[in-house]
């Protein structure tokens, strides 16, 4: 009912009471026009699970869509529960993750393990070889051929530390952990999902964690510094939603824009009032005219966008805006934000 009064009404905070009740009042014609300008309710985002977990799994192309419009209800439901177990199972792993200032530590044993066993069967091969075959063949010797595959052995142990990581000490390589310094090192050391990574990171993040974050997709974290943890992962809406970022869409002065309502830990009262004010800074996006230009224009030559668009996230105190609609719907939008 506040964000549908006046435009000049201040909403202010006042002490609860013994007992809270919440409504939302509208009529079938306002929802009707909120659809057209890819507008959701809170009440319908929560039907649609746009704040689960699972959304971040789930890939937003075009072919995955018309996969999931043409499956039936038992197989969408299977694959539901499966995007679940990979994210509990996930979820379970980060609990030993060892979080530092700069960096994340976790263990990598199976990886390693697999790349000392080549390494071993190359060097132990070029050894069996040279004992058994002896002066079998005329002219050659074996053991020449067991240099040989010592160096491959080498080799492989080399490339194998650099796949992972940047800079991977052989301590901690024969210690059966890796250090990671940025979102894409962590994922593929561990396998898990970027955006769940950082959805874990923000979690972190909002709740006192000594982790410094750097990087240019660092912007909606609140402990950043010069040097430390690299966001060089763009994040998606579902991340942000997941996060405890609302992105709402506002009328400004130059088109439509985006003010991220900041509900994560940590936040004490937030309100994000129709009439924007200077004596507040918020996370702003006033590119979203790009986005609906570029959309349309694609969709009229019938074609997707292949690359994803990258919304810029920015904090500032000096942005107005005359109204505040509802939340943003990103679906069928290739969307990022940086």
């Amino acid at each position: 009912m506040a964000l549908a009064g006046g435009m000049q009404d201040v909403v202010s905070p006042f002490h609860d009471s013994h007992f809270g009740a919440f409504c939302r009042l509208y009529t079938t014609r306002f929802d009707t026009e909120a659809q057209k300008r890819n507008l959701v309710s809170l009440s319908k985002a929560f039907e649609l699970g746009e704040f689960s977990r699972c959304k971040l799994l789930t890939q937003n192309d075009q072919k995955s869509d018309d996969k999931r419009r043409g499956s039936t209800g038992r197989t969408e439901s299977t694959r539901g529960k499966l995007i679940q177990n990979q994210i509990d199972s996930c979820c379970v792993d980060m609990q030993h993750w060892v979080v530092d200032e700069t960096s994340v530590t976790v263990s990598c044993k199976l990886y390693v393990a697999s790349v000392m066993t080549v390494a071993i069967l190359f060097a132990c091969g070029g050894l069996t070889m040279g004992f058994t075959v002896g002066e079998r063949i005329t002219g050659v010797d074996p053991f020449n051929l067991a240099t040989y595959t010592w160096l491959l052995a080498a080799f492989i142990l080399l490339i194998a530390k650099s796949v992972k990581v940047e800079n991977w000490p052989w301590r901690d390589f024969l210690s059966w952990r890796v250090r990671c310094r940025s979102v894409s090192e962590l994922a593929s050391a561990t396998g898990v999902h970027e955006q769940l990574i950082i959805a874990k990171l923000l979690h972190d993040d909002c709740g006192g964690g000594i982790l410094r974050t750097r990087g240019p997709y660092s912007s909606v974290f609140r402990n950043q510094g010069e040097s430390g943890f690299s966001i060089d992962r763009p994040l998606s809406a579902a991340t942000l939603t997941l996060s405890g970022l609302a992105l709402l869409k506002v009328v400004a002065p130059r088109g439509d824009a985006i003010v991220c309502l900041d509900c994560r830990r940590g936040t004490y009262l937030s309100v994000i009032e129709h009439q924007g004010t200077q004596d507040k800074s918020q996370l702003i996006c006033d590119d979203l005219s790009r986005v609906t230009s570029e959309v349309r224009s694609r969709g009229r030559a019938g074609r997707h966008l292949a690359q994803p668009m990258k919304l810029k996230l920015v904090k500032r105190g000096d942005f107005k805006w005359k109204r505040v609609h509802a939340l943003f719907d990103f679906k069928g939008r290739n969307v990022v934000f940086e």
